[in-house]
């Protein structure tokens, strides 16, 4: 055998992989009140990351993301913002990303529930004019055309102006409907109603935390102290934005955290009286400038006074003389 001094022959060459974008879709599911500011984010992984196309669809049909009603939904941001939510927005989305290799797609899809005030129409069953001689029953039924939830919780009747009736009663009466009886049978004056489905305020609840700190920190929300994480509770989710510094008036830039209850996942769509009173916490993370900071606030769920009562119930007022007191208490 002939040993030899001489080195290995041997070369190095870098091996990249190029593919198309995987992609993620963010949140599962989205319940907002109309008018309300959505974001719907179609996050991805790719080789190039740069990206040429980006396509977003509603049920199946592509969007116009040129439109005034949306921003974003381009290569250069490709989430998409629904600026000022309307009935129709309700539905599945999904995205489309394409680099230079080919396209990418997730069978997974956005699920936005829009809340939105219901459109009725009133019917009657007789035409006007009404003879009392041939009518001596007359239903009227407010028809509602379209709303979200569907379900009503609750139908006022006004005759010329004034409420007429206020529904639902005790007894569990259809409020959609009103029956004239003779005693109560009224001719030639308008009637029309007014619905509501637990719209506003009752369902639009948030809280927002803004913290200045640079370089940005992200921000986390407690309840009692328990973190609040929406990716495991479907009670709650979270939509987070930076915020430019403004020199002008010597801010720094800034992380706004929204915490929005998603009130379709309360039984019933409301609030405990007792449960749900808690104290809320958002919690900065740790930066290269310093520790977390947080703020806290009580959050309590009012309601409308009950067991009203009036003492004493009848009193006895003698002339020239300054009666006793009359107390009205409730809960």
């Amino acid at each position: 055998m002939i040993e030899t001094k001489e080195h290995p022959i041997h070369a190095t060459r870098e091996l990249e992989v190029w593919y198309p974008p995987l992609v993620h879709l963010e949140p599962k599911n989205i319940t907002v009140v109309e008018g309300a500011k959505i974001l719907l984010k179609c996050e991805y992984e790719s080789n190039p990351s740069s990206l040429n196309e980006v396509i977003w669809y509603r049920n199946g049909e592509k969007l116009n993301v040129n439109s005034s009603h949306y921003e974003g939904g381009t290569t250069e941001q490709h989430a998409l913002i629904i600026v000022s939510s309307r009935g129709e927005d309700l539905g599945n989305y999904s995205c489309l990303l394409a680099n230079t290799v080919g396209q990418g797609t997730t069978n997974e899809t956005i699920h936005v529930n829009i809340l939105y005030k219901p459109q009725v129409r009133l019917n009657m069953s007789a035409q006007s004019p009404i003879l009392e001689t041939e009518h001596r029953n007359v239903t009227l039924t407010c028809e509602v055309v379209s709303g979200n939830p569907p379900v009503l919780d609750e139908v006022i009747w006004y005759l010329d102006g004034e409420i007429l009736k206020h529904l639902p009663e005790c007894n569990g009466t259809n409020g959609k409907t009103l029956r004239l009886e003779p005693d109560l049978f009224i001719a030639a004056e308008k009637r029309h109603c007014n619905l509501s489905d637990k719209k506003g305020t009752v369902l639009n609840i948030s809280l927002s935390c803004t913290v200045e700190c640079a370089p940005l920190c992200s921000v986390q929300w407690l309840k009692d102290g328990q973190v609040i994480d929406p990716d495991k509770t479907d009670r709650y989710y979270v939509v987070e934005r930076k915020i430019e510094p403004q020199v002008n008036r010597n801010d720094f830039e800034a992380t706004e955290s929204t915490l929005h209850w998603n009130m379709s996942a309360w039984a019933g769509g409301v609030l405990s009286r007792a449960a749900d009173v808690a104290r809320y916490t958002c919690r900065s993370s740790r930066n290269a400038a310093g520790p977390p900071v947080n703020s806290t606030t009580k959050f309590a769920v009012e309601y409308e006074p009950e067991n009203i009562t009036v003492t004493p119930q009848v009193v006895s007022v003698i002339e020239n003389k300054i009666p006793g007191k009359v107390v009205c208490s409730a809960k």
